[in-house]
Parts: C-alpha cells; structure tokens; sequence
C-alpha cells in the first residue's frame, strides 16, 4: 500500500507484444519497476533492448490494433490500462509527458516554434488567452535559450539540434508534469550540448519535484544523473539498484559487460571490450531463459537452459535476474 502512495508511475506485471502476421510477439516480458516524486529511474540497455517499446506503452502511444499491453501501470491511483483514447490528452501533456530522441522529427516542420508551445499549453486551458504569449517566453528563456522571441518566430529547420532539443523540452515542461519520460534525450548531441541538456533536466526536476524515466544507452548518462538504474535485455529488466551499488558493484554479467565496454583514461591498449553476438530478434526471444547467456560461449549449458529465473532481490533494493551471475567470470578471469 505504501508504494501506491509514494510512487507516481508503477509498472507491475507489464509483457508487449505486436501482432506480427496474425500471430502476437512479446517484445517486453513481466517489467516491473517504480518511478518516485524527485526520483530519476534510468533505463538502459543496447538498441533493440524493449526500453522504447514500454515507454511508449506506459504514456498510451502504442497501436491497440496492432499491440497488446498486459499488467498493471498505473499513474499515482489511476490504471493507465484502462483510460480510453478520449481520457488520454488529459493526462499526456499535462501531468505527463514525453521528451522524444529525435527533436526535428517530434516538431512540426511547417509550424512555428512559438505556435508548437502555445498550443501544447492551450490544450490544458493553463492559462488567459492573453498570457500565452508571455508564457512562452518564459518557457523558452527556462530551458536556456537566449533569445526567446526570436526563436519563438523560427521554424525548427532554421535552429540547431541542440535549440530543437531544448524546444521539445520547453513543450514537455509547459504544463509542469509531475512525470517527464525521457527517450535518449542527449543521443544526436555532441558533449557540451549534451552536458548543458543534462543539467537542464535535473534543474526542472528539482523546480517541479517531478519524477523522470530516462530512457539511454549511455552509461556516462546514468553515472550523471540516475537515482535508480534498471538494465533491460531482450524485453526484460535483469538487474535493478540504486546508482551507486550498480556501479560499484554490479552482479548480472550484461550489467558487467555494458559497464566494461566504457572507455577508461587509464586503459592499458587501444582495444575496446565489445559483447560479442547481438540483441536477439523477436521471434528468437524466449522469455522463459536469461538469453543474454547465448552470448558467452564459456557459460555453462546447464545454467544456460535454465528456465523460470525470476528476478531476486540478492541485497537491499538490489535485484538480479537468474542465477548466473554467481558464477560468471570473464573469459580470462576463470
């Protein structure tokens, strides 16, 4: 009952699955997880990993007809399952919102800037008709952009990728949102930028005590800002903790993977660690297995044929998926 009350969002039980000539897929299998008030969760895992897929099923942007969404979310009391296509605008925009990967492709090309913001805004009715144009500015000047009025007159064709990012952020945030799901919201920026739009999340975060799914790839990322770090594959979360244990001592051999991956200063050679195979595809997933083993060839077939592995909390809000982790070295560690 506690967690009903101290969460915003909350995932229990949620599988996805697309229907694939005639026949249903599951894409992401059993996830469950909590986003508190303040709290940034981070999402990651490699490309093809399910973390869009749920993001998108949890804010009701998925297709009815063509995916089935099964579990329980909910969003502090209400069943995000059960709301129709009329009850959803009330909600999206408003006290939840989206921040999408690419900003060029979410903004509308033939609108302009200021246009895109107002109308986010008078979608909810938030504000007198004529303090929109007010509003605006202020957003704009919110998320860092030096010259609201004369981005507010440009098409988002004439901005940088940085500027469009900052736009789709001042859209998500002009309502205050208590929930913000961001979908890698620094992947086609350089390092400053991504720097800059790294901060500017965590200061609205703070300004709105807004919880934030962040949806990445990228470790650094996750170092930077999570507060609770679930890392997906092939559809499933196999570890879960607080940022700092994962880091220091992560359990799940993806987990220790992903981490070894990073780049150090103090690398020894100019070799990087890569994981070997790839994400499997759809119809080769069985959700039953942990199925990142078919990836190290020195597992062992028995704990690589293993079904049912739950995800068990092995230390405090610490969870791993299966048991192999037990045992797992790298290849010159054995």
């Amino acid at each position: 009952m506690a967690e009903h009350q101290t969460s915003l969002l909350r995932a229990k039980n949620v599988s996805v699955a697309f229907k694939i000539r005639g026949e249903y897929i599951t894409a992401v299998s059993n996830v469950d997880l909590t986003v508190k008030p303040g709290e940034v969760y981070a999402l990651v895992g490699e490309s093809g990993s399910g973390k869009s897929t749920l993001a998108t099923a949890m804010i009701g942007l998925h297709d009815p007809a063509y995916t089935k969404v099964t579990g329980d979310i909910q969003f502090e009391t209400q069943d995000l399952l059960k709301l129709t296509n009329e009850e959803w605008p009330a909600l999206r925009g408003n006290v939840m919102s989206m921040i999408f990967q690419d900003p060029l492709s979410a903004l509308n090309p033939l609108q302009k800037i200021g246009d895109q913001i107002k109308e986010a805004l008078m979608m909810h009715d938030v504000y007198p008709e004529t303090a929109y144009d007010d509003r605006v500015l202020d957003l704009l000047n919110s998320v860092g952009i030096n010259h609201p009025k004369w981005v507010a007159n440009e098409f988002p064709h004439q901005l940088s990728g940085g500027m469009r990012q900052r736009v789709v952020i001042a859209i998500a945030v002009a309502n205050k949102p208590r929930l913000i799901i961001a979908d890698e919201p620094t992947t086609a920026l350089d390092v400053t930028i991504q720097a800059q739009i790294l901060d500017l999340l965590k200061t609205i975060q703070k300004e709105n005590s807004a919880g934030i799914l962040l949806i990445t790839h990228d470790l650094g990322v996750v170092a930077e800002v999570a507060d609770t770090v679930g890392v997906m594959y092939a559809g499933q979360i196999v570890e879960q903790a607080p940022v700092a244990k994962l880091f220091e001592a992560p359990k799940h051999p993806y987990t220790r993977s992903l981490l070894r991956s990073i780049p150090t200063l103090d690398q020894q050679n100019d070799d990087l660690y890569v994981i070997a195979g790839s994400v499997p595809s759809l119809k080769k997933m069985d959700h039953r297995r942990d199925m990142f083993l078919d990836r190290i060839p020195w597992i062992d077939d028995d704990l690589r044929q293993a079904t049912n592995v739950s995800l068990n909390e092995v230390s405090p809000e610490h969870f791993v998926r299966g048991t192999a982790w037990q045992t797992f070295r790298f290849a010159e560690e054995k």
